[in-house]
């Protein structure tokens, strides 16, 4: 804010050197011939060194135009800085202006570059002067390559420093560019008054989808604290995450929904202080590069016909058997597979930096997904642990094999980082738990049929031998209940 009261400045010094040539000597003298001077004057008034490389020329009818190329504006050592240049500038104000004091230009700005711009643009805006404000009216920014930005201000000159900035305005801004980002359009009401700036109700149009928000930012101490609000409905998540590069991940309709605070001079002491809650909801979409559902099935059929085969005391080598599943799980783990799913919903929340959720819900016609863990944002590693269960259970409530199968989560980890996130399933850990139980419930069958026969034998052979009822009837009592087991 203090390198536009500068401009201004400059440009009203400009437009009193023109006055000055035009009273007297515009049409007898090159105005060129005093670069010097003129360089000096915007010197001593604004504090500021000011270059004019190109030629000057001014015009006095219909009204009062400077013209200036080539034209560099820098800080005063020891700094020495650029702060501003542009390739031409023009300058007009109206005889009125001259008359009434009432100081009113339109500025045309032409190959703008500056610190506080992305690229280099094209500046066009009617200034007015009403102490203690600058009233800006139609406003144009093109930036080269990176869109434009349109808006209304009026700024109060007096009020400059972040710590006491008071202005009122709005704004838009069309297709502008930010590296592999795009922002189809934005566009907002902005007020502040004594440092505390509010820029709302704010809209934005980017990735194909519509966000509300509003921002604010207390730049009242030592140390700017901003509050964000967003919310967005109905949107395709996958265009949002393209613009990020994450692409072919994700997809399905979202609401999105923030509220977050942070404070800091920076982007990593803004992430570090980051807190708040991000609500999140989707609904028929994909995972894509799994097929959670065929590798859980297939899973659970393999170690079922293990079990089998097994149990009949077919010769069966395990290893053998293991490997054949690991083989099925990779191929349900590449390629164009996908997961589908109904609908997702997550709470997450974020303290100083520290992403946590703890209630992530994936339901699907034929699964369901529970999850937790965390993400530093600091650090950027990320630690997440979700639970897959299949639903529809084929198996009868006697089967113990099948039960134990259908009603065991395979786990998945979510882990490394946010450039480089490793998904995988933790299919070892289901495989040995799976085995172990078959193993132990195919031994117990075993165990239980050898119990059974020896006590048929037992039995027959006390019948035979004594002819006594009570044995026998002890003996059945026993049987039965081995049988039940």
């Amino acid at each position: 804010m203090t390198f536009l009261k500068r401009l201004f400045q400059i440009l009203i010094s400009l437009m009193l050197v023109a006055i000055l040539g035009m009273a007297g000597i515009a049409l007898f003298v090159d105005p060129n011939d005093y670069k010097s001077m003129i360089e000096q004057k915007i010197s001593e008034q604004t504090g500021r060194h000011l270059t004019i490389k190109g030629p000057i020329t001014w015009k006095w009818s219909p009204i009062l135009s400077l013209h200036l190329e080539e034209v560099q504006l820098d800080n005063l050592p020891p700094q020495k800085d650029k702060l501003f240049s542009a390739k031409a500038m023009q300058v007009e104000m109206n005889w009125e202006s001259v008359v009434t004091q009432k100081i009113a230009l339109h500025l045309n700005l032409k190959g703008v570059e500056t610190q506080y711009l992305p690229t280099s643009a094209d500046i066009e805006a009617n200034l007015k002067h009403d102490a203690p404000y600058l009233i800006i009216n139609g406003l144009k920014v093109n930036l080269k390559d990176n869109g434009n930005v349109g808006g209304n201000f009026k700024i109060n000159l007096e009020k400059m420093n972040p710590q006491t900035l008071t202005l009122e305005g709005d704004f838009l801004g069309k297709n502008l560019k930010a590296d592999k980002i795009k922002l189809d359009e934005i566009k907002g009401k902005i007020s502040a008054k004594e440092g505390l700036v509010n820029i709302t109700p704010m809209e934005l149009k980017i990735a194909q989808s519509v966000q509300h928000a509003t921002l604010q930012a207390d730049l009242r101490g030592k140390v700017p604290k901003y509050v964000l609000t967003q919310e967005g409905r109905g949107f395709e998540v996958k265009h949002l995450l393209a613009l990020f590069d994450v692409k072919d991940k994700l997809e399905g309709k979202t609401n999105l929904k923030t509220n977050l605070s942070a404070s800091g001079n920076n982007l990593a002491s803004i992430r570090s202080s980051l807190s708040g809650q991000v609500e999140i909801e989707m609904g028929d979409g994909k995972f894509h590069g799994m097929n959670v559902i065929t590798l859980l099935k297939t899973t659970q059929s393999g170690i079922y016909n293990l079990a089998a085969t097994i149990a009949k005391k077919q010769n069966f080598n395990l290893k053998t058997g293991a490997s054949a599943l690991s083989e099925e799980w990779k191929s349900n783990t590449s390629g164009d597979n996908f997961t589908p799913f109904k609908s997702v919903k997550a709470l997450i929340l974020i303290n100083n930096g520290l992403v946590k959720n703890s209630d992530l819900a994936i339901t699907h016609p034929e699964y369901g997904v529970t999850g937790q863990g965390t993400a530093n944002l600091v650090s950027e590693v990320i630690d997440y642990h979700a639970s897959v269960l299949l639903k529809n259970n084929p198996y009868p409530a006697d089967d113990k094999i099948g039960n134990y199968l259908y009603t065991t989560p395979l786990s998945i980890k979510v882990q490394g980082t946010f450039q480089d996130p490793l998904v995988r399933p933790d299919l070892k850990t289901y495989k040995d738990n799976a085995m172990r139980y078959v193993q132990k419930n195919v031994v117990e069958k075993m165990v239980q049929k050898k119990i059974e026969n020896t006590v048929e034998k037992i039995m027959n052979k006390a019948v035979k031998k004594e002819g006594n009822e009570k044995i026998q009837k002890t003996l059945g009592n026993i049987l039965d209940k081995i049988k039940k087991k």
